[in-house]
């Protein structure tokens, strides 16, 4: 349960604030209805995302208690760790990726 919850703590990190999901979704809400759109909160906050989806994820698997709760707000506040500890794997891996060979 546990293991799941920092899996859906990622994700949220992932798609929110790693992806650029949130933003372009705005760019093309705001191309179609021909003005600036904004998301609100809860749906473009990567700690009130992990927050709500694994308060939801309690709930559906009948596991709703204050140690539980306790569990997911600790997982909601370290997503700003989480996000920088993501975006250091993601520039090791472009490093990496692009490191030209010796030439020979």
């Amino acid at each position: 349960m546990i293991l799941k919850m920092i899996q859906i703590t990622f994700i949220c990190v992932f798609i929110i604030d790693i992806s650029g999901f949130i933003d372009e979704v705005e760019i093309m809400l705001g191309k179609w209805l021909k003005g600036k759109v904004i998301i609100p909160k809860p749906f473009s906050c990567s700690i009130c995302m992990s927050w709500w989806v694994n308060l939801i994820y309690l709930l559906c698997i009948g596991q709703f208690t204050l140690t539980n709760i306790t569990i997911v707000a600790l997982f909601a506040i370290l997503t700003p760790f989480l996000l920088l500890y993501s975006l250091h794997i993601v520039t090791y891996f472009r490093t990496f990726v692009n490191k030209q060979p010796p030439n020979k």
